[in-house]
């Protein structure tokens, strides 16, 4: 058992390290030709910290579940952050451009959203009575980085570009410009058509803020 323990530790510490290197290897190498290297950098360096993390845990003898559970969360604040800002970067860049096919650049935050989510949840698993007095403080600002979001996307996306046909409109709940002198965020809120959308940042929202309460309920019953 003794000889499995230390294989385990050499073992993550071995991922974190490749984790980290990699990541700053990948970022710093693609800064000059990619504008998009801080998406590797926000990516591969939660991991690495995750990885070293619980490395540092099973060497000192600490208790790996917290310390898990804490950076677990730290990662799922990380990705929520990145998620928010490549929203508001394809959304505004999708509002902006003539091109019709600048929409199909949402699939970038839709391919992300998962990772905020998954962590989300490993980290509300782990730290579940665990009395981890940064849980509160890490899911509240997981929550606010989707509602980050939620409210760039729609301040951003209502105006419709010239090239946007009206269906689109339609879909998403909205009244051609000329109908309405500003953003109709009631109709925005109350319209089904615009329910889904709604729920892809509110859901991951409330998930969060879940997680929090039941973290802070955690740590007062011991």
């Amino acid at each position: 058992m003794r000889i499995v323990r230390i294989a385990a530790r050499i073992l993550v510490t071995l991922i974190g390290l490749w984790l980290l290197f990699s990541s700053l290897a990948l970022g710093v190498g693609t800064s000059q030709s990619y504008e998009g290297w801080w998406v590797i950098l926000s990516l591969g360096l939660p991991l690495a910290a995750l990885f070293l993390a619980i490395a540092w845990a099973l060497w000192t003898g600490r208790r790996v579940r917290p310390v898990a559970g804490i950076w677990s969360a730290v990662a799922a604040l990380v990705y929520a952050a990145l998620f928010a800002r490549v929203t508001i970067v394809v959304t505004e860049a999708a509002q902006r451009s003539a091109n019709p096919f600048a929409a199909m650049g949402f699939i970038v935050p839709v391919l992300l959203w998962p990772l905020p989510v998954l962590f989300t949840l490993i980290a509300g698993i782990l730290l579940w009575k665990q009395g981890a007095a940064l849980g509160r403080l890490l899911f509240t600002g997981i929550a606010l980085g989707w509602l980050t979001a939620w409210i760039g996307f729609w301040m951003i996306m209502p105006p419709r570009p010239e090239w946007m046909p009206p269906v689109i409109d339609r879909m998403r709940g909205l009244v051609p410009p000329a109908q309405r002198p500003g953003i109709d965020l009631i109709r925005l809120l109350i319209d089904p058509k615009s329910w889904m959308i709604h729920m892809l940042f509110l859901l991951p929202m409330l998930l969060a803020a879940g997680m929090g309460w039941m973290a802070g309920r955690g740590g007062a019953r011991r």
